[in-house]
């Protein structure tokens, strides 16, 4: 005969380890999402260049979603690879999901 009750033990366990195993998953899709658009590589921007986006805290992916470069002022649509263009950063490469501290609403 199989018992089938959970020990208390058990089911504090699974308690922990659902919500453990439904972190981990997001943050791996989390990651995916931010490597599939790399915009502002640093192996090919120059110091000056990742100076300038260290100084207004540029962001690959915004912490907030209803501020990205897409709806800022100064991005402009980019090429085919999904990079936009940003007039603070010399018209260097930005992501459209991305945001920095001087992020301007479009009016």
């Amino acid at each position: 005969m199989i018992d089938n009750k959970l020990s208390r033990r058990a089911l504090l366990i699974r308690a922990v380890q659902l919500p453990a195993m439904g972190a981990t998953l997001m943050a791996i899709n989390a990651f995916g999402e931010k490597a599939d658009l790399l915009c502002a590589d640093p192996d090919v921007l120059s110091e000056s260049e990742m100076g300038l986006r260290r100084s207004l805290g540029y962001l690959e992916v915004s912490d907030d979603p209803d501020k990205t470069c897409s709806v800022c002022a100064f991005f402009r649509p980019g090429s085919e690879d999904g990079c936009g263009r940003c007039q603070l950063f010399q018209g260097g490469p930005v992501s459209p999901g991305g945001r920095c501290a001087s992020w301007s609403e479009i009016s």
